[in-house]
């Protein structure tokens, strides 16, 4: 991009002073910076940001078997995604079908299996049978997730907030975290949480472990403001940005659509040989109104020895 040259804004004829430098936003309406995404692939994390993946390591340089974040904010809505071929290691291809919102396709699926997530076929169970002949969904509820790193609150490396899809493996051990945290009356973006991996599952099955309650008053500030932003609501709740297509076609004679998207998540954790890595459709950056601030609710005095307790608990 060129550089600004310098203007003399005096020179300008009153006419364009009315109109003020705010019309400038007309251009920038809609623009933004992108988000990266939180992946695993095997057993190893990963984060894509600005069209590069990156494998995160530790101080030693080998991969990290867990993280530890702070769970922003997450979709109210289940999103789904469906694979009509079975998941291969290696594989990187963009899912046949998806959905944000688990109510319809998005615009971006070249032939939606269904004009609604309600009655596509994809989307009950015994739509898929497993290698061990349990009943499944061919389509995978999954839900998404803001999620930043701790102590590393900001993330300025890596654009702030961050996608996380739960894939169906971790969606019952997720629920399960906050129903506890619920009952001792502490939000679940109040605690450091541990996303590791079930060392006794044959796939990759997510864990969600509070290991310590938030109480540092700026880190509670900075963490409100974040999950009340823009950029957030945006990550758990993407805009429809193109026309749907019209294009219907039965599961079986479902094209390949063109690549316009990243992997997305895998099959249902049931069939453990599906479940060898979180493959994400691509995110397109996009800009929100600005949100209102939300005070920061003070903490549990105790609230310490109550997330000590959920860990003996576990």
């Amino acid at each position: 991009m060129a550089d600004i040259i310098a203007f003399d804004k005096t020179a300008l004829p009153a006419v364009f002073n009315k109109g003020a430098v705010e019309d400038n936003d007309e251009l920038t309406a809609g623009v933004s910076g992108g988000f990266g995404i939180i992946s695993f692939r095997g057993r190893v994390w990963r984060v894509k940001y600005k069209g590069e993946e990156h494998v995160i390591t530790d101080d030693s340089g080998e991969p990290r078997p867990s993280l530890e974040v702070v769970l922003l904010k997450a979709s109210k809505a289940v999103s789904k995604q469906f694979y009509a071929k079975q998941y291969e290691e290696g594989d990187a291809a963009e899912p046949d079908c998806w959905s944000a919102d688990g109510i319809v396709p998005d615009p971006s699926v070249m032939n939606p299996v269904s004009t609604s997530c309600a009655t596509c076929p994809n989307n009950v169970f015994g739509s898929k049978i497993t290698d061990t002949g349990s009943k499944a969904k061919a389509c995978s509820d999954i839900r998404r997730v803001a999620v930043v790193p701790y102590p590393d609150i900001k993330n300025e490396a890596f654009g702030g907030p961050m996608l996380l899809r739960v894939p169906p493996s971790g969606l019952t051990e997720m629920a399960a975290m906050a129903t506890k945290l619920k009952a001792s009356g502490i939000p679940y973006y109040g605690v450091v949480v541990k996303l590791s991996f079930d060392l006794d599952a044959s796939y990759p099955k997510l864990k969600f472990t509070p290991l310590r309650a938030i109480t540092d008053t700026a880190e509670a500030q900075t963490i409100m403001e974040l999950r009340n932003s823009p950029e957030v609501d945006y990550i758990i709740n993407p805009p429809s940005v193109a026309p749907a297509a019209t294009t219907t076609a039965s599961p079986a004679q479902s094209p390949q659509p063109t690549p316009q998207a990243e992997a997305g998540s895998p099959p249902d954790p049931v069939q453990p040989a599906a479940q060898t890595e979180t493959r994400v459709p691509s995110e397109q950056a996009s800009s929100s109104p600005p949100s209102a601030e939300t005070p920061v609710a003070e903490a549990p005095a105790d609230v310490d020895a109550l997330v000590a307790s959920l860990l003996n608990e576990g």
